[in-house]
């Protein structure tokens, strides 16, 4: 691949911009962002830096010309954020916190005396006929359960 040769108009660019990198004046031809380029050029090469005073003067435009922040938990946001927040906790507890009423409460069966001797008889070595009363009492509460949960016994 070749290159190709520079225009007229090209030729004069690049005098203008080597001559204003010379300090030479340039001529009118130079384009602007030529100029303002060989400008950060020639300061950076001469380590100058703007007065504490031309900075904040610049800060103080940038500022001013630039538009208001906006804040992202603005009450404009916030309100709408805090009603949608509000209506899911409302429909969570609407579908999933029902209490149940006295009609839908299962009433599990009571151990009976035997059982009750049963435990204390197991507490000085009688094991035997607690394993007995509990088998039977596991046998209603199992029934009771699967009344209430299968709709069956």
């Amino acid at each position: 691949m070749s290159e190709k040769e520079a225009s007229a108009e090209e030729q004069r660019e690049a005098e203008a911009l080597a001559a204003e990198l010379d300090g030479r004046t340039p001529p009118s031809v130079a384009p602007a962002d030529a100029l303002e380029t060989a400008a950060l050029l020639k300061a950076g090469q001469a380590g100058m830096a703007l007065s504490p005073e031309r900075s904040e003067a610049l800060l103080e435009q940038v500022l001013d010309s630039a538009p208001p922040r906006s804040s992202w938990l603005g009450i404009g946001r916030l309100l709408p954020m805090a009603a949608a927040l509000a209506a899911v906790v409302l429909l969570i507890l609407v579908f999933t916190g029902k209490t149940p009423g006295p009609e839908t409460v299962l009433a599990l069966p009571r151990p009976g005396p035997e059982l009750l001797q049963a435990q204390a008889a197991a507490t000085a070595g009688d094991i035997g006929k607690l394993r007995a009363e509990m088998h039977s009492y596991r046998r209603e509460l199992y029934a009771a359960l699967a009344l209430r949960y299968r709709g069956r016994p």
